[in-house]
């Protein structure tokens, strides 16, 4: 009787131990995480990247499957809309599954994937929530110049989203037509604070929303 008690103690340990390392928020040797493919798409343009921000790994983190992990270097290629990480020895960069991936932070900006395009999904920052939710969507491409000289051009494109609503915003007046009886003063302040969507389209969008809000919207 004994010896079963113990060898029951023995076997409620290990199933304890194992179920905490595997819910546990780290990168595990045979993490699921290194079953993607090898990264060949970072192509440099005079010292231009397709990555979002900066054209070295940060730090972050990845929802992969329903569980978080943390991870020391990560990158997002926001022109082909992949998660690039280096492998566990270092030496080679690998694409996530993007059909695995449900979100991810990268140096303090949060992205959610979104089935907005097409059913495989894209990702979008999200900035704000509220009534709506603002996200945005960063896409790099590559544009010729007046010489031929291939760059690299930055386009945002904006929506706002709820449970019924996906609108996507491309200027100014898109907003303002869904605010109805608050569109005069939403306008009046916009001018009145030297918004620029065109120009700088989160801080207008964000301060917009703020202001709406305040209104009752």
């Amino acid at each position: 009787m004994r010896s079963s008690f113990l060898f029951f103690c023995l076997v409620l340990f290990i199933n304890s131990t194992l179920f905490a390392k595997g819910n546990a928020d780290t990168i595990r040797s045979n993490s699921l995480l290194y079953s993607g493919i090898e990264y060949t798409k970072g192509l440099i343009l005079f010292g231009e990247s397709p990555f979002f921000m900066s054209n070295e790994p940060a730090k972050g983190s990845v929802k992969y499957q329903g569980n978080w992990y943390e991870m020391e270097e990560l990158q997002y290629d926001c022109r082909n809309d992949v998660v690039v990480t280096k492998n566990q020895s270092g030496d080679l960069s690998f694409e996530l599954i993007k059909e695995k991936i449900e979100e991810f932070n990268i140096a303090g900006h949060h992205f959610d994937k979104l089935k907005i395009q097409s059913s495989r999904g894209e990702f979008y920052e999200k900035l704000y929530s509220s009534k709506y939710t603002l996200y945005i969507q960063w896409q790099k491409k590559i544009i010729s110049n007046r010489v031929d000289e291939k760059r690299y051009v930055l386009f945002r494109n904006v929506y706002l989203i709820n449970a019924v609503d996906t609108i996507r915003i491309n200027k100014v007046s898109d907003y303002f037509d869904l605010l109805n009886e608050n569109k005069t003063s939403i306008k009046r302040y916009y001018k009145e604070q030297h918004l620029n969507f065109r120009k700088e389209p989160l801080l207008a969008m964000e301060s917009l929303i703020k202001k709406a809000e305040a209104e009752g919207w």
